[in-house]
């Protein structure tokens, strides 16, 4: 199945091996199951290309040792600290790049860290929405513009700056449903304004978010 088609070893393995946790007294044995299975589904000449995959795949595979669990945590709080200052340029981007390879941690961590703690930051966008409508002084009148939502529309910048893959965000939105979630919780706090005024904000928000296809009409659909 996954072993089978054009894509280089490489590119597998960063998607395979990526989260795996292994210790180094593993890491030998980890690396001949994955050249068996290459050989079994593609045969012993497309094996040998896993040589060129070498270098990532040690790194990978001592992902879990504790060495570099400071490491890790390291980068977690410049991630937190990058989303609190809410400045996300090209400079930010750079020092996050030389954070993570001063630290010693493969790219495929990296982005996998950086998914972790914009997942995050959407949930507390998403719970910030209704602490923000309960305490709307008045249940009849429209909600003034929050800042939550000045903080959603910087999306794009967030995820560029992290170096997120559309491929790897729309997979934490299947996954996970936060795009939805962050995109009713913001349908509930405009639930008094009109329906053009709802439609069109959302559908912003829904292209800002690069969200799923269809998630607004959903929303608008249920409503």
């Amino acid at each position: 199945g996954g072993w089978e088609g054009e894509k280089p070893v490489r590119d597998l393995a960063t998607r395979y091996l990526g989260a795996l946790s292994l210790e180094p007294s593993l890491e030998e044995v980890a690396q001949r199951l994955l050249a068996t299975a290459v050989d079994q589904s593609r045969g012993r000449a497309n094996a040998r290309k896993l040589g060129d995959a070498q270098p990532l795949l040690k790194s990978m595979l001592s992902l879990g040792t504790p060495g570099l669990q400071k490491a890790k945590d390291d980068y977690v709080a410049r991630l937190d600290g990058l989303i609190f200052s809410k400045v996300y340029d090209e400079n930010a981007k750079k020092a996050l790049d030389g954070a993570g390879a001063a630290l010693g941690l493969p790219e495929p961590l990296q982005r996998k860290l950086a998914l972790d703690a914009y997942y995050g930051w959407l949930l507390d966008i998403t719970e910030s929405f209704g602490s923000a409508r309960a305490k709307s002084p008045s249940a009849g009148a429209t909600p003034s513009k929050p800042r939550e939502l000045l903080s959603l529309e910087q999306g794009a910048k967030l995820r560029e700056c992290l170096q997120l893959a559309p491929s790897a965000v729309g997979e934490l939105y299947s996954n996970t449903d936060i795009d939805g979630s962050v995109l009713r919780a913001y349908y509930e706090y405009l639930a008094p304004a009109s329906a053009y005024e709802v439609s069109d904000t959302l559908q912003y928000l829904e292209r800002v978010l690069d969200a799923r296809p269809g998630v607004v009409a959903q929303i608008l659909a249920s409503s």
